[in-house]
This record gives structure tokens, C-alpha cells and sequence, in this order.
């Protein structure tokens, strides 16, 4: 029988092992239960990787279906140091092909990271290459990169994507959320030795691609446009300048292009200066294109018509302390289509005093000016248009002439446009279509009419006195033999260092559309500070000039309207002495004199005006009734009639 001390012991002991069964069992409870989780989660990590699995992100696409942006799948080239047995051979060997230099494979391999890359993005056939050696230590792993697979066209339109894939300019920026589409992820099963291994049962979620964006652009056109500029620009002396180019009966944008420019697969050598759209961010004074805005005015409130004549006296006026001119000197009475013509500042004045400011406000907003275009552009300008009740005399003079004011590119193409289209103003837009992942199309842009700015007679008229400026006026840089255009220059000062307008700092531009009887394409040129050919008459014209005539030679451009010629081929005989005096432009059949009759001549596509005159130069009598633009003619060009006819 156990004595006392040893009842103590025994009982000691069974308590220390009751505790001690009791701390087990508290601890496994712990880890069974109450940490349960959190160990699992631990032993996921341990046994588990998860991966995500990058998106494609979606293409651009011109309207087309021509690449601008597109994924491309690359190799890139990594290594783990301390399991590359001969680095020295391994350098000289990624040398030899060209995939890296010699000293900077050997200061990698030497360095105290884990992991090292040795060549990023290289060519696919790499892959073959290595895995033929079977080199230690050494590593492919598959990665996609952006490329924008027609260099600089474009690229200040189409922007550029960052190191993760997120556009950061341009499109890519303003349309990432569509274009990256949803990653998805994967489990795979990792070793001891740290290798991981794909199992079918572990869960797994597909990434989905980004959508398509189908633009309005066309590249041929783009191509065209850049080319031309870049041209422009160089012969000029200018800083930059854009080109804006619109179908003015959907608003869909044809061509955004901008000098300077860059290549957004080389973003690194450019600067954010160059990365700018300037065609829709930068604000500039219009000048004398926006004389469109008073005359428009005075045409639709009924107070002025084109043949209508004001006195400009002397052709000089002075508004506190301040003397306007016209470049063109003109005095005495002016039709309203010549001040259009001959872009006289003193008859625009006059002009816009007869509508009074608040029409001509009205009118200002009716175009557009003021408010962003919402053609679904990053960095979009709303311009500058301040109220008329803040103006004094000298603000709303300037205001006629297309000063004080400030507008973008985009907005003034927009504003000729709605003349184009009978007076409709559209909403530009540059997304065409959205092309979903089964590739059908998941959203399309239809043309939106956002008010009707001017009446058809009014648009018609003006179209009327835009032609004339292209064919006799100050745009006559910009004539096309064959097609009738119908345009205005401009040309707006900038302020120089002093706060004032500089003499020498200008903006000149040109914006037109054609064939004016029935508009196809409106195009507009702004050329910044140019050093030589500094009027928009100048610069801005033939660059307008050059563009159309490339253009007109695209399959899908070519207008019915080339085939009107003014002239009729094959012209009559014509006995020598026998002719009276005809312009040369547009071309016309000469009246043979010593038999009293007239070969009819060709005005279909002139102005009404210019018909006129045509038809009175070989002997007809002319009644005529409206105005616009000839369409058609009754007796055909090429009939012989009796001259007084």
C-alpha cells in the first residue's frame, strides 16, 4: 500500500499529465479549429501558386479594318545566377546572336538578385534556339508587348500604353477600360524544389480579351494628310500645324493629323510636347475663317443678301484709338459676297454692326464655338467665347475679324462642315464601331444631328461665296482644275512676348470642302507660326490643295463631279483673230464671230455668279433667278446656239 508521499507523487504526476494531455489538445484544437484557416491558408502558399493570366488587350483598327494597334506575342530571356554553370560562355553566346551586350549579360549573372533578365521582347525563334542547347540556369518566358504596326501614323491620335499595359495617351487612354479586357488566374502546385506543376483539377479563370475599337480614320487618307503637312510645315518654316478632315453629312473624322508628330512604338525618344493632339487640345485665333459667323448671321436674319452692297468709305476704320485696314485695299461700295472674297476687315465690321451683337453671339454658339465637340477625344477644348455683354467696341470688332476669340482645329471643320451639310451641324466622332470578343459588333456609332444652324438657302449661299473666294479671291491657291471648291483663308495673330499681338506670330489656315454642290469631304489646315508664306492664303491653301488632289486620286473618293469639266473637249476651230477675250479659269468655248452663233459652254459646278458670266462672255443674254451653285444645264455644253439668245 502506497504511503502518503507516494499518493502525492503518483497524484502529481497523473495531474501534470492530465495538463499536459490538456495543452495538447487545447493546441490541436487550436490548429484543428479555432486557427484552422489560417494554417490552410499557410499550407496553400506553401504547396499553391496562383498565377494571373494577362488579358490580350484589343486592337485598333482603321475604318478599314487596317492594324493601327495591335498585341504581339514576344520572348523574353531570364536567368537564375546561381545555377548558370560557365557565365562567361553563356554572355559570349546571347552576344554572338545579338540579343544582349557581352557586359551587361556578365555584371547581370554576377549580381546578387535571384532572378536576372537578359534580353526582354526578342524574337520567337529564340525559344527554338535556346531550348536546342539546354543551357542551366537559363529561361523563356512568353510575354505579349503593344505594337502600333504603322510607326507615326497617327500616333498622336492613337496614344501609347504603359509597361502594364495602360494606355496612358491618345485612344489607348481615353478607351482603356474597353480595350484591356479581364485577366483571369490559375493554380498550379508547387514542390519542395520550388517547381510548379499544372494540375486539371485546381481551379482555373480564362482572361477575356479587350474589345476592338474600329475608328472612323482612314490611313490612306491619314497617311496622305501627314505627308502633305510635314511637308508644309518644313517649307514654311513653321512651328506645326494640323490637318482636320470630316464627311460633313455623318460627322465621322477622316483624318487627324499634327506636325510635329512621333512614333508611339519609340515613345522614349519623343516629349510630351510631341505626344499632343493638337488638332483638338490647342487654342488658337481663327481670323478671317471665322468671317463665316457674321455673314452667316446677317444672310439668316434677312438683312443682308449676297449681291447687296455697303459703303466701307475710305476702307478704313477707327475704333478707340485703334485703326483697322484690309490687307486687299477696298473703298466705296462692296457686295457682300467680295468682302467674303476679298476678306475685307473694314466691310466684316460693318457687316456685324448691321447684325448686332447678340445675333452674332447666337450664331457663334450655333457653330459650335464655346463648347467642346464631344467627338469622344481625350483633352477635347472647349475654346473661348465670352458673353456679349462684357464686350466693348473694340472686342466685338475684333470678334467679327476672328480675334479675340479662341478656337481648336476640330471645332472650325466642324463649323464649315454644317455649311457643307445644308446648314445641319453633325457631331464629329472618331469611334466608328466596337467590336466585341466573338467578333461581332458589340456597339456602332450612328450619325448624330445636333441642331440646324443656318437654313438651306442661307448654307447654299454662303457655299456660293466660298467658291468664289477659292476661284477669284484670296483661297484661289486651293483651286483644283475640274472640281468645284468652296473655302476661306485665315490668318490670326498671336500674342508675342509682350502680351500684345505679334506682327510675325500667326496662325494661318484654310478650311474647305468640296465639291461645293455636293459636299463629300471637308478639309481644314492650320499651320503655327510659319516663317515664309505666312497668309492662310498662302501656306494653308496649298497644303489644302495638295491633300485634296492626292485624295481625289483614291478609288473610294473619286467624285462623279471630276468628269464636268469646265471646258468642252474637243474644242471647235477657230479661225485666228475671230475670238473675243475669255479668262482663263474656268476654261471657256470662244465665240466665232463671223458666224453669229456660240458653242454653248460648260458651267455645271460654277456659281451662279460665274455662270452668269460665262455664258454673257460668249454672246447669250441671261436671265437668272435664285442662287447656289449649277447642277445642271439646259441647252447641254457643247450646243451651238444663235449669239443674243
Amino acid at each position: 500500500m502506497l504511503g502518503q508521499p507516494q499518493r502525492r507523487r503518483v497524484v502529481g504526476v497523473a495531474l501534470v499529465g492530465v495538463l499536459c494531455w490538456c495543452g495538447v489538445g487545447y493546441r490541436l484544437w487550436t490548429i484543428q479549429v479555432a486557427r484552422s484557416a489560417q494554417y490552410r491558408k499557410e499550407a496553400q502558399r506553401q504547396h499553391e501558386r496562383r498565377i494571373e493570366i494577362s488579358a490580350d488587350r484589343g486592337s485598333i483598327l482603321d475604318r478599314r479594318g487596317e492594324p493601327l494597334a495591335v498585341v504581339l506575342e514576344t520572348e523574353s530571356i531570364y536567368a537564375i545566377p546561381s545555377r548558370v554553370g560557365n557565365p562567361n560562355e553563356l554572355a559570349n553566346y546571347l552576344s554572338r546572336l545579338g540579343l544582349a551586350d557581352y557586359s551587361e549579360v556578365r555584371a547581370s549573372l554576377e549580381s546578387d538578385e535571384e532572378i536576372v533578365w537578359l534580353a526582354r521582347r526578342v524574337p520567337l525563334w529564340v525559344r527554338d534556339e535556346l531550348e536546342s542547347e539546354d543551357r542551366d540556369g537559363v529561361y523563356m518566358r512568353r510575354e505579349r508587348r503593344r505594337c502600333y504596326s504603322r510607326g507615326s501614323l497617327a500616333g498622336n491620335l492613337i496614344g501609347f500604353v504603359g509597361v502594364d499595359d495602360t494606355g496612358l495617351e491618345g485612344i489607348e487612354y481615353e478607351y482603356d477600360s474597353l480595350l484591356r479586357g479581364m485577366p483571369g488566374f490559375a493554380i498550379l502546385q508547387k514542390d519542395a524544389s520550388g517547381r510548379v506543376y499544372p494540375l486539371p483539377e485546381y481551379p482555373q479563370e480564362l482572361s477575356e480579351s479587350g474589345y476592338d475599337l474600329v475608328l472612323t480614320i482612314d490611313a490612306m487618307c491619314q497617311q496622305i494628310a501627314e505627308e502633305e503637312l510635314a511637308h508644309g510645315v518644313a517649307s514654311s518654316g513653321a512651328a506645326g500645324g494640323s490637318v482636320v478632315v470630316l464627311d460633313p453629312t455623318t460627322g465621322e473624322i477622316l483624318v487627324i493629323a499634327n506636325q510635329p508628330g512621333y512614333d508611339p512604338n519609340l515613345r522614349g525618344q519623343g516629349s510630351p510636347d510631341q505626344w499632343r493632339n493638337r488638332a483638338v487640345t490647342d487654342l488658337f485665333e481663327p481670323g478671317s475663317t471665322f468671317k463665316l459667323v457674321a455673314t452667316a448671321a446677317a444672310l439668316e436674319a434677312g438683312l443682308l443678301a449676297p449681291e447687296d452692297s455697303l459703303d466701307i468709305g475710305d476702307g478704313v476704320v477707327e475704333i478707340q484709338n485703334h485703326t483697322i485696314t484690309d490687307a486687299h485695299p477696298t473703298s466705296g461700295f462692296v457686295s457682300l459676297t467680295d468682302i467674303v472674297g476679298l476678306s475685307s476687315n473694314v466691310g466684316i465690321i460693318h457687316v456685324a454692326r448691321a447684325v448686332d451683337r447678340e445675333r452674332l453671339y447666337l450664331m457663334a454658339r450655333g457653330f459650335g464655338f464655346g463648347a467642346k465637340p464631344n467627338a469622344g477625344l481625350p483633352g477635347e477644348g472647349r475654346g473661348i467665347l465670352s458673353r456679349p455683354d462684357t464686350w466693348d467696341e473694340i472686342h466685338f470688332a475684333n470678334l467679327a475679324l476672328g480675334q479675340g476669340i479662341s478656337v481648336t482645329a476640330l471645332q472650325m471643320a466642324c463649323a464649315y462642315s454644317a455649311i457643307a451639310n445644308d446648314g445641319i451641324l453633325m457631331r464629329p466622332f472618331i469611334i466608328k464601331e466596337v467590336v466585341g470578343r466573338d467578333g461581332d459588333p458589340a456597339e456602332t456609332t450612328a450619325p448624330q444631328e445636333i441642331r440646324r444652324v443656318v437654313s438651306r438657302e442661307t448654307a447654299r449661299s454662303l457655299t456660293e461665296m466660298l467658291v468664289g473666294v477659292v476661284e477669284e479671291g484670296t483661297g484661289t491657291r486651293a483651286r483644283i482644275h475640274g472640281i468645284s471648291i468652296a473655302g476661306k483663308t485665315g490668318t490670326g495673330q498671336q500674342t508675342g512676348p509682350s502680351g500684345g499681338y505679334s506682327e510675325y506670330r500667326v496662325v494661318a489656315s484654310f478650311i474647305g470642302f468640296f465639291p461645293a454642290e455636293a459636299p463629300r469631304l471637308v478639309i481644314g489646315v492650320t499651320i503655327d507660326q510659319p516663317v515664309r508664306d505666312r497668309w492662310g492664303g498662302q501656306s494653308a491653301a496649298t497644303v489644302f490643295r495638295k491633300i485634296a488632289e492626292r485624295i481625289l486620286r483614291v478609288p473610294a473618293y473619286r467624285f462623279e463631279i471630276l468628269a464636268r469639266r469646265h471646258a468642252i473637249e474637243p474644242r471647235p476651230e477657230v479661225p485666228t483673230g475671230a475670238t473675243r477675250s475669255v479668262r482663263s479659269y474656268p476654261e471657256l468655248i470662244p465665240v466665232e464671230r463671223d458666224t453669229g452663233s456660240t458653242v454653248i459652254p460648260d458651267v455645271i459646278g460654277s456659281t451662279a455668279r460665274r455662270a452668269r458670266q460665262a455664258l454673257i462672255q460668249v454672246g447669250l443674254e441671261v436671265q437668272m433667278t435664285g442662287s447656289g451653285i449649277v447642277v445642271r444645264q439646259d441647252p447641254a455644253a457643247g450646243s451651238r446656239v444663235r449669239c443674243g439668245q
